[in-house]
């Protein structure tokens, strides 16, 4: 027998060496998700604390780093010892890679004593396969970690629950293994670990069905949940605190339980049972046309076949099964692999409803999302022991009838055999190849990369550097938020995260959205060399460095941006500013000369107040972005007290649909699952109550009442569509009427203008959809007279609304006049300025601009300017309520620029000016306007005409070209747009790829058949004299603006002071500020991002509290803390207090882990 764990073991530690084949030229695993750092050491020192800056200007790393400290501190511990960041993957990759069979085998040795060949047939499958393949594309340390733990956790579990072992040793290996081994804090993964200990508890209790069991169930989940606790109480306490405070966040930011089955059908599209049966299902093999290997395996007829001896060798197990020894823990991996597979496949599935329901229905489900990769290891490894046991049986018969005398050598041959052809089947993984991402040509994308020589030396020289130092990273990042380099490195997170504990600034998906949309207008400011407002923006952000990375792969079709040339060129012509402090290859560091002292803790005696968005003020002439401001579209609340104390008051206002599109997203028909009258409908109306009850505010109430009248009526329309439940339309319909006019009795509450305005927006672009969706029903003959009655009452009801809707709603409908609006704080007296360079066209005469108000005939035009201002002079205000309409006096219509082309003469086609007329002469026919050299980067147009057509038999067809895009001859079929026998308005926001547009307008198309019908029918009746067919008019094509207003008011005139002296970082959570008293209000800033829980106290330990009012967000994104009189002291404190709770964490884990070991060494004494 130990020969025979000898062998098994060799087996799987030479398996384990196959990382070794992967690297080479000293290659790293580095990219998209991946988190390896560059400098382990570092970015273990950095997990050290609670919050880091080395994301933008800082975040609370909480949320699942925290515990992967066992991870990183493997890691860097490699790095430590001498060996290169190549050689320290290979050791971790190596071990990670042997873990799962080293677990396994522990597992299935335990469970199957007897068996021969079942344990490290167990092992290679669970070492080996493509769901753990997709995993090792960026060495998901966390997902191995979880996946190790899982078959121990199991056997502790089984094994106590069958009397094997006892409480106190199986809750404490337990608790040791999850506390090693956790899954590196990320709960999404314990989906899998859950559900897997749920059906080993529920098989056993039904299997031995008595109250000892079921006790000693409740002792298990009890115990191994206090030790599992104790000893991840380090990042679990802090953990708790985030989630309490930001899950919510997190989920809307994510769209919702909405958005998390969005994503989860999305991901699950291909997880069906027939494909998660044959050990596939992986999403990205479906989703990426490029994948390396995807292609061989779902259309190789021998790999097709062979991927189906998975489940039929794993499910024959319950055929070869003969003692019930056996049977009892086959029939428990069996139950375990079905559901396994069930969650895997997610809401797309034909059980999908389960998953949808939870996730809908359930809190804290949506977590588990992206159902393939939290539960599809409950699969793999119930294969491992299923084809295991399969194999097992029939190599033991095998070898008795024919091969008994040389039993040793068929064992032998049978598992090399087994084990090249089992490899051999995910020869990805012996070539590495699975690292490759995508293989599109001139678009390869891989995580396997060699890092430049002169990148690991920048990261050597900034953690020389002093860490209070802010650096902006150039290029910024386009609408695609991926980083990419020349070298092949890709991913959401700055590389220069994975280098440094310093701070840099960039534009990058991680960062929250306010920040990331000032860093997106610093960097415009920049590259249109506006240096005053990209020096204001500076000094928000604290910046005083920046890196040039010239080796920025900005040309990629992919994730376009500015080529850093253009930097390189502004810097080079403002040297005055910006002074070249190190190069280091194609990176170029410069320090921002006209940086006194660092900004990052700074205070003031000035306090602003702005309502709006800041990237709107930032470079207003009267705005000081040292000094703190309070922004009431962040701070809901004390908007009274700081508008009163603030010395300087800044509205800007918003543009309504100046772009002409909506702004909230029309709902989409889906199916509801659950109708009324099934036994689960209770769950809906449960869960509608409670989001009901937490809707606190007229925004979140009237969404409710949209998102109740959405579903009503989507269950209406199944009902109808799927003649189930047909008795229960009317009680149905009625809820849905209900739901109406709670919609109406909303609209009709006094709320702020713009709340009110982004209210009936969302309600039009809902109503709209449900008219239509009401059109269809009421059309279905399954309808009977009363159900018809009821559908012609709320369709009244709905239109009622819409009319009253569109009535009150104030918005741009054309490019000409653009509508403002917003609720002033403080009525009086106003400054008002327009920037110039927010205009269509920055460079032309603006004094044609003007602007009026809805409430009063009083016209403003330009009657100065103020540096790239325009000023209107002084306006009196005397309503809260304020609506501004602004006409651009330099808006052109880009079509007077241009003539028509015809590629086929004009025959048929009359044009008069921007009007064209289409005759029966010109079917198939088309005319163009083609633009050049127009910008494109950062820019929009919109294209707008109206059309009608004279017959129902052929339409107009219009579409855009960029230049290098193909339509094919007969494409315009796929734009032909909706007919329209009287005049229509047609609008299309177009964002350019390059300079040249060319906007194609076409006759439609007409069959033979038609094309006769309509010669011989309707020509002489509708066209007897023109036979016109088409007319389109008043074409406009408009380059987008968002003409930025600005209304001042200075209440109070304050000379702008900083009384911190002098300021120390301690740590990353700590700073020291000595402060001059003035005896006056003064505000200290921290420019870290803002947390609720940064606090100040004085040398006394005078603190203030976490709900104190004078803490606020200045900017909308920094801490700021408006200290307005003598009751703290001048030297302060900032400490981030969830730092304390990971401290005391710290402490709880380090004190279980000394009693445990104490305890085990006292039994052994004991024993002894």
């Amino acid at each position: 027998m130990r020969k025979r764990i000898f062998f098994d073991l060799i087996i799987i530690f030479l398996l384990g060496l196959i990382p070794l084949l992967w690297f080479r030229d000293g290659e790293i695993l580095l990219g998209h998700d991946a988190g390896l750092a560059l400098d382990p050491i570092s970015h273990f020192l950095d997990r050290l604390h609670v919050w880091s800056q080395r994301f933008s200007i800082g975040t609370d790393q909480s949320a699942a780093l925290l515990g992967a400290f066992f991870i990183h501190s493997f890691e860097a511990f490699l790095v430590w010892l001498g060996l290169s960041l190549h050689s320290g993957q290979i050791v971790q990759f190596v071990f990670w890679f042997t873990l799962p069979g080293v677990a396994m085998y522990f597992f299935a040795y335990k469970t199957f004593p007897g068996k021969k060949y079942l344990p490290v047939i167990a092992s290679v499958i669970y070492m080996l396969n493509y769901y753990l393949l997709q995993g090792w594309f960026i060495a998901e340390r966390t997902k191995f970690s979880i996946y190790i733990a899982f078959p121990l956790v199991l056997y502790f579990a089984i094994w106590y629950l069958r009397g094997r072992m006892g409480l106190v040793k199986s809750t404490i290996l337990t608790g040791v293994v999850m506390g090693i081994f956790n899954g590196g804090g990320s709960f999404p993964l314990y989906g899998g670990l859950i559900f897997g200990l749920l059906i080993t508890f529920i098989y056993i209790n039904i299997i031995n069905f008595n109250l000892e069991t079921l006790k000693k169930t409740f002792l298990y989940s009890i115990g191994a949940g206090i030790i599992y606790f104790l000893l991840n109480a380090y990042w679990i306490i802090p953990y708790t605190f985030y989630i309490v405070g930001f899950f919510g966040r997190d989920l809307a930011l994510a769209g919702g339980t909405e958005g998390a089955l969005t994503w989860a059908k999305y991901l699950s599209s291909q997880s069906t049972f027939i494909n998660l049966f044959r050990g596939q299902g992986i999403p990205d093999w479906y989703l990426n046309p490029y994948h390396a290997y995807a292609q061989t395996f779902l259309t190789n007829p021998g790999l097709v076949i062979a991927s189906f001896l998975l489940p039929i060798l794993a499910f024959a197990s319950l055929w070869f099964v003969k003692f019930a020894r056996d049977a009892y823990v086959i029939y428990l991996v069996v139950l375990i692999c079905l559901v396994g597979i069930l969650f895997s496949s997610g809401p797309e599935s034909q059980l999908g409803f389960i998953f949808e329901v939870l996730i809908t229905y359930v809190p804290g489900f949506a977590i588990f999302r992206s159902a393939f990769f939290k539960f599809n290891y409950m699969v793999w490894f119930s294969y491992g022991i299923l084809i295991g046991f399969t194999i097992d049986y029939l190599l033991n018969r095998i070898e008795l009838k024919f091969f008994r005398k040389y039993a040793f050598r068929f064992s032998f041959i049978a598992i090399v055999a087994l084990l090249i052809g089992y490899a051999l089947y995910h020869y990805p993984a012996l070539t590495g190849s699975f690292l490759d991402y995508s293989r599109e040509p001139g678009n390869e994308l891989t995580t396997r990369v060699k890092v430049p020589n002169y990148v690991l030396e920048f990261g050597r020289w900034i953690n020389s550097q002093d860490l209070n130092r802010r650096y902006l990273s150039m290029p910024q990042l386009g609408e695609n938020p991926y980083i990419s380099y020349e070298w092949h490195y890709w991913s959401i997170a700055s590389l220069t995260s994975l280098l440094s504990r310093n701070s840099f600034v960039r534009n990058t998906a991680l960062a929250p959205g306010s920040e990331r949309l000032l860093m997106t207008e610093m960097y415009a400011a920049f590259l249109r060399n506006d240096m005053q407002s990209f020096l204001d923006f500076t000094d928000v952000f604290a910046i005083d460095g920046i890196v040039l990375e010239k080796d920025y792969d900005w040309d990629n079709p992919t994730w376009p941006t500015v080529n850093p040339e253009k930097y390189e060129a502004i810097l080079a012509q403002h040297k005055d500013l910006f002074k070249k402090e190190k190069t280091f290859g194609k990176w170029i560091v410069y320090s921002i000369s006209s940086l006194a002292q660092s900004l990052r803790v700074n205070s003031s005696t000035k306090l602003s107040f702005l309502a709006g968005k800041l990237s709107k003020v930032v470079s207003f002439p009267y705005f000081a972005p040292k000094s703190p401001l309070f922004m009431s579209d962040v701070e809901k609340k004390n908007i009274d007290y700081y508008v009163k104390s603030a010395s300087d008051i800044f509205l800007a206002p918003e543009c309504v649909q100046c772009d002409l599109e909506y702004m909230e997203a029309p709902f989409s028909f889906y199916n509801p699952k659950l109708l009324p009258g099934s036994a689960l409908y209770p769950v809906v109306t449960f869960r509608e109550k409670q989001v009901k009850a937490s809707s606190n505010d007229f925004m979140s109430l009237l969404n409710y009442y949209v998102t109740i009248a959405n579903r009503r009526i989507i269950e209406v329309k199944w009902m109808v569509d799927t003649r189930k439940r047909i008795e229960l339309i009317i009680p149905t319909v009625d809820r849905y009427r209900e739901a109406l006019k709670q919609i109406a009795r909303q609209l009709e509450k006094e709320e702020s203008a713009t709340i009110k305005n982004r209210a009936l927006i969302l309600v039009i672009n809902h109503i709209t959809q449900q008219i239509g969706l009401l059109d269809s029903i009421y059309r279905e003959p399954v309808l009977g007279v009363f159900q018809r009655e009821a559908l012609a009452r709320a369709y009244n009801e709905i239109l009622e609304i819409d009319k009253i809707a569109r009535q009150k709603l104030w918005t741009t409908t054309d490019m000409t006049n653009k509508k403002y609006i917003y609720d002033l704080p403080l009525t009086g007296n106003y400054d008002l300025y327009v920037k110039k360079g927010s205009l269509t066209y920055p460079d032309a005469d603006a004094l044609g601009t003007i602007i009026s108000f809805r409430d009063s005939d009083r016209e403003l035009k330009p009657i100065g300017t103020v540096g790239d201002w325009l000023s209107f002079g002084k306006v009196s205000l005397p309503n809260k309520k304020t609506f501004i309409v602004i006409k651009d006096g330099t808006l052109q219509n880009l079509i007077d620029s241009v003539s028509p082309t015809f590629p086929d003469r004009n025959k048929g086609i009359i044009m008069n000016k921007n009007n064209a007329t289409f005759t029966i002469d010109s079917l198939n026919k088309c005319f163009y306007y083609q633009f050049h050299s127009l910008e494109f980067i950062n820019t929009q147009y919109v294209v707008s005409f109206t059309y009608r057509n004279f017959s129902d038999n052929n339409s107009l067809s219009f579409f855009h070209q960029f230049e290098g895009d193909e339509i094919l001859k007969y494409g315009t079929k796929d734009f032909t747009l909706t007919n329209f026998r009287y005049p229509n308005k047609f609008t299309r926001l177009i964002t350019p790829k390059n300079g040249e547009i060319r906007l194609v307008f076409c006759n439609g198309y007409l069959s033979l058949r038609e094309v006769g019908t309509f010669e011989r029918q309707l020509l002489p009746e509708l066209l007897p004299e023109r036979k016109n067919l088409i007319e389109v008019s008043n074409i406009t094509f408009h380059k987008v603006s968002y003409p930025n207003i600005v209304l001042y008011k200075k209440q109070k005139e304050v000379k702008d002071q900083n009384t911190v002296k002098s300021f120390k970082k301690i740590d990353p959570v700590t700073y020291e500020a000595n402060m001059s008293s003035l005896g006056q209000p003064v505000s200290l800033m921290m420019r870290e991002s803002f947390g609720k829980y940064w606090r100040v106290c004085d040398e006394n330990n005078k603190c203030l509290s976490f709900d104190d009012p004078a803490h606020f967000a200045t900017g909308g994104f920094a801490n700021a803390w408006y200290l307005k009189d003598a009751s703290i002291g001048n030297k302060l404190t900032l400490y981030y207090y969830p730092q304390r709770w990971y401290e005391v964490g710290t402490i709880i884990t380090l004190g279980s882990i000394l009693i445990i070991i104490g305890g085990i060494c006292i039994r052994l004494f004991i024993r002894k």
